[in-house]
């Protein structure tokens, strides 16, 4: 697991790992619906946008941890702005 650095890192981290290499590759091509939990999707995720926009029409649940409404209607808006709509 790689929770620190900037994408760029993390994806070096990936690539000195056969392991990581191999979890990433096949996350970059699983097809169909996807569930993520423990993902913020910020900047330091960038790499994992990047997989899941390639994709359109991919459903895709995201956790969201509970806070009040407003902050929560914010986080989804911000997913959506980073994540490919379906036509």
């Amino acid at each position: 697991c790689i929770t620190e650095g900037t994408a760029r890192q993390k994806l070096s981290a990936i690539a000195r790992s056969d392991y990581l290499t191999f979890a990433y590759q096949q996350f970059g091509h699983t097809r169909g619906p996807t569930v993520l939990f423990g993902q913020s999707l910020g900047d330091t995720d960038e790499h994992l946008v990047n997989v899941l926009a390639r994709e359109r029409g991919r459903t895709i649940a995201i956790a969201i941890y509970p806070g009040d409404s407003q902050q929560v209607i914010k986080e989804k808006a911000r997913l959506l702005s980073l994540l490919p709509v379906s036509d």
